[in-house]
């Protein structure tokens, strides 16, 4: 408990700090959010009440409240700054600073959770997947992508598999663990988007802007010297695409209904 209590603070520190440069280094995120919320077609019906999950500066909660204007809409994010930042755009939602493994909300009181790119950040997946089933009403319906195995691969590769960088499941243990937690999945595509950088600096800040360098669980004192970053930096250059870099991040998006 006292792990995944300081893992939390970490993640949360970064987000924070992140704040001031999230809206503008954000592209993975946009495009992730813009992609799923193409899955909102395969809803038959309107949402009364939906909850973002891990909304950052609300960009997909601006996106929600376009496409359903009668819904009551609620963000939540663990970072603080990221709920000040969001709830100074003005919007008819409302804004929480949440945990997402603990929904301040009545069991069975959403109709939708809506959630791009944070599932990843779990560091107990059933028991998150279990507090999000538990939020949801019976039929209720889950939209999620989160980040998968062959994510940030060339950068893995680089670093030699060492912990400068977060690991992810396959998509198939994604399925699997979100089938095994009281969903049955409707549907399920994997897409990878590749995102250009002059260089490698830019690359690791693309990282760093949104608030995404938190390595999960790894050793305090690893630190990234001077003479790895330069070796990692020399490396990378077998996957220059005319003349930049590209970094790979695949997405396993979902809609899901619950089981109950």
């Amino acid at each position: 408990m006292q792990d995944i209590a300081l893992q939390k603070k970490q993640i949360k520190r970064c987000f924070n700090k992140a704040v001031e440069n999230y809206e503008q280094a954000a592209v993975i995120q946009k495009i992730a959010v813009q992609h799923l919320l193409s899955k909102l077609k395969l809803i038959p019906h309107h949402p009364q009440y939906i909850l973002d999950l891990g909304s950052g500066t609300g960009y997909g909660v601006r996106m929600l409240t376009d496409y359903y204007p009668l819904a009551k809409i609620t963000g939540i994010d663990l970072a603080e700054n990221m709920i000040d930042y969001a709830s100074n755009i003005k919007t008819r939602a409302h804004y929480l600073c949440a945990d997402f493994d603990s929904i301040p909300l009545n069991d069975n009181s959403v109709d939708l959770i809506f959630s791009s790119m944070a599932l990843q950040w779990s560091l107990n997946l059933t028991a998150t997947l279990s507090e999000w089933h538990r939020a949801l009403m019976p039929k209720g319906l889950l939209l999620l992508s989160i980040l998968s195995k062959n994510s940030l691969h060339e950068l893995r590769t680089c670093f030699n598999n060492t912990c400068h960088v977060n690991a992810f499941m396959t998509n198939d243990e994604i399925r699997n663990k979100i089938q095994n937690n009281g969903f049955v999945i409707r549907d399920c595509e994997v897409k990878t988007h590749k995102i250009l950088y002059k260089d490698f600096s830019s690359l690791l800040h693309s990282i760093k802007n949104v608030g995404a360098n938190h390595v999960i669980r790894s050793p305090p004192q690893h630190i990234l010297t001077k003479k790895s970053f330069l070796t990692a930096e020399k490396h990378y250059q077998q996957y220059a695409i005319n003349g930049k870099l590209p970094i790979t991040y695949e997405l396993c998006y979902i809609v899901a209904e619950v089981k109950k």
